[in-house]
């Protein structure tokens, strides 16, 4: 290899790795748009790479308009929770959780607490609340007398991402330490099933002050698409119709508000053009994902910045390697990062986000093909200086024209006998300025276009007369 070729293939090595750097550290401060073109290609590739699952096992039991219309406004006394409840376990639900906070005492407290100790399988719902004053938060749970009759305590906390939509929660959180278990997976440990294990990451702390929220094992849910949408059941019909509460037998029930004005929605994928999903819909799920083993983690971001190097190492190795006839194909790289996106959440149920090595391929193609078109440039200027170099030094006349017949180059002689200079002639057709000049010009047009046409070499017969 020549020392041209050599400094070359250091120069676009050279642009490939400084793309790598880049990219390394765009994975390890995550600004803004880079997270939401992950979340994007996240939404993108889930749903191609989600192992298998059954036919939904979970039902929502809504307090819809209906239910408040015929059983009252809300807030609902707690008989009417009672009422609900105790229907469900005449029915023999597998499991319940009721996505309804009940962190005050009210009248009907002991009904409630009665058909809770009496169904013996009701999660009930712990949420972060803020303390007065604003600093820091605290556990809303439920009053006393509910809390010891329930089965266990799930919290409902969803964080959003940077594009302020829902797609994951925790597999534990509370105030000062992760204490309660997420409601979706409090009620699949209470259904005849194998439990869930218990999360073994690390806590995120949320918040300020002596008291901060924190959270542990990251429940990144799937894209929610139709298939994996629980059947929705009115609390109205549940009371009145024992033989569709029949129908739920050994299910897991979520109890929730979806009444306009009552629940304002989660703001989840593919919503952009309905209706926001209601809260209880999103534990349900998340309960299904869980069944299913269609939950994912978020690597941290030292290995999204790793993942984002390995990914750049391919290009920054063959592209030096590759002709002119490798630039186009070799932009197919850009689609790497995300098919190992995809099979590494398909078979370890990790995500990395691939949108930093998606970039930095970008970004060194780009500065590449610069590069090269740059040595392009470089390459046939010396090669124009070299003929014109050649030409002046030939002493016949030489005209050297482009495709269409315009003058390119002409040299000394040609000048002289034209009486034209390089700048006056550059342009023109060469057939016009032999014209002023040359009595066999039209024949040297007629030769010359057929040159063209053809391609070949074509000579006059005898020699140009000036």
């Amino acid at each position: 290899m020549n020392a041209g070729r050599l400094a070359r293939a250091a120069a676009t090595r050279g642009v490939w790795l400084a793309a790598a750097l880049l990219a390394g550290l765009a994975a390890l401060t995550q600004p803004g748009p880079l997270q939401r073109l992950d979340l994007l290609l996240y939404d993108a590739l889930e749903p191609l790479a989600r192992p298998a699952g059954s036919a939904p096992q979970a039902a929502i039991i809504a307090i819809d308009e209906a239910s408040l219309v015929e059983l009252g406004r809300w807030p609902w006394r707690r008989d009417l929770h009672a009422a609900v409840l105790d229907r469900l376990t005449d029915a023999g639900v597998g499991a319940v959780g009721m996505a309804v906070l009940f962190p005050e005492p009210a009248e009907g407290d002991m009904v409630l607490a009665r058909a809770l100790e009496r169904a013996g399988n009701v999660v009930l719902a712990a949420a972060p609340g803020a303390l007065p004053g604003g600093h820091g938060v605290r556990d809303l749970l439920p009053t006393g007398t509910l809390i010891e009759k329930a089965a266990a305590i799930g919290h409902v906390d969803v964080e959003v991402d940077a594009d302020s939509l829902a797609r994951r929660s925790f597999e534990r959180a509370g105030t000062d330490a992760p204490s309660w278990p997420a409601l979706s997976l409090a009620v699949l440990n209470r259904m005849p099933s194998p439990r869930v294990q218990p999360p073994d990451t690390v806590t995120i702390a949320t918040g300020a002050g002596t008291a901060a929220w924190m959270r542990a094992g990251e429940m990144l849910l799937p894209y929610p698409d139709a298939g994996l949408r629980p059947p929705r059941y009115s609390a109205l019909d549940i009371v009145q119709d024992a033989a569709l509460a029949a129908s739920l037998r050994g299910k897991a029930v979520f109890i929730g508000t979806t009444a306009a004005g009552l629940d304002a929605g989660l703001a989840t994928p593919g919503a952009a053009h309905a209706s926001p999903m209601p809260a209880v819909e999103f534990h349900a799920r998340a309960f299904e994902a869980a069944r299913n083993g269609q939950l994912y983690r978020s690597t941290d971001r030292a290995t999204q910045a790793v993942f984002t190097l390995l990914a750049l190492v391919l290009p920054l190795l063959a592209c030096p390697l590759l002709g002119p006839r490798g630039i186009v194909a070799s932009a197919a790289f850009v689609f790497a990062p995300p098919l190992a996106s995809g099979i590494i959440l398909h078979a370890a149920r990790l995500w990395i986000p691939p949108a930093a090595a998606m970039a930095g391929f970008a970004l060194g193609y780009l500065m590449w093909f610069a590069l090269h078109l740059k040595q392009i440039r470089g390459s046939l200027q010396r090669s124009r200086l070299g003929a014109e170099a050649t030409l002046r030094s030939i002493a016949d006349a030489v005209i050297t024209v482009d495709g269409a017949g315009r003058v390119v180059l002409i040299n000394a002689v040609a000048e002289k006998l034209a009486g034209v200079t390089m700048d006056q002639a550059r342009g023109r057709g060469a057939v016009d300025i032999l014209a002023a000049c040359c009595a066999e010009a039209d024949e040297i047009g007629r030769r010359l276009a057929a040159c063209l046409r053809g391609g070949e070499t074509l000579r006059m017969p005898e020699a140009v007369n000036w």
